[in-house]
């Protein structure tokens, strides 16, 4: 039995690919200028398209930046039915399918569009309790869970 030959996929629009992620059945690829590209199956909104559809060629992921007029994407990691993204400002927003709490978002609801995950700690001192934001600057996904690496912001 002959194997098929991997060969190599264009894809109009697609250039100068910094970072890739591959979940279980879909992909996502980052480009030298912060755009985010998705494809394959999208059952559970993991493409982040808002709906359920595959997508057979990559397909810019247009965000809304709710807290800056002009944003870009710095990292994208891919679990079995979720992807998380990471901005350069240092915000983090995940889509997909929400079980086991793995989109961050203190739920287990699927989300068919990216949803900004608030990125806190609370900090307890001799003069009280407090909430310090916190900026994310890399992200990893397992199968059905989501791990962001984050700093205090200053």
């Amino acid at each position: 039995m002959q194997l098929p030959e991997p060969y190599p996929l264009k894809s109009k629009g697609l250039a100068l690919i910094v970072r890739i992620a591959c979940g279980k059945d879909h992909a996502a690829a980052i480009t030298r200028g912060g755009l985010l590209y998705v494809w394959g199956k999208g059952y559970s909104g993991q493409l982040g398209l808002n709906d359920r559809n595959d997508r057979n060629v990559p397909t810019l992921l247009a965000f809304k930046y709710p807290h800056a007029d002009r944003d870009v994407v710095s990292r994208v990691a891919c679990g079995d039915e979720h992807t998380v993204v990471i901005t350069k400002s240092g915000r983090a927003c995940s889509f997909g399918k929400g079980s086991h709490g793995r989109l961050g978002l203190g739920d287990n609801k699927d989300r068919l569009a990216p949803r900004w995950i608030s990125l806190t700690e609370t900090l307890n001192t001799s003069t009280g309790a407090y909430k310090v934001e916190l900026r994310a600057f890399d992200v990893a996904a397992g199968s059905t869970s989501t791990t962001i690496l984050c700093r205090r912001r200053c």
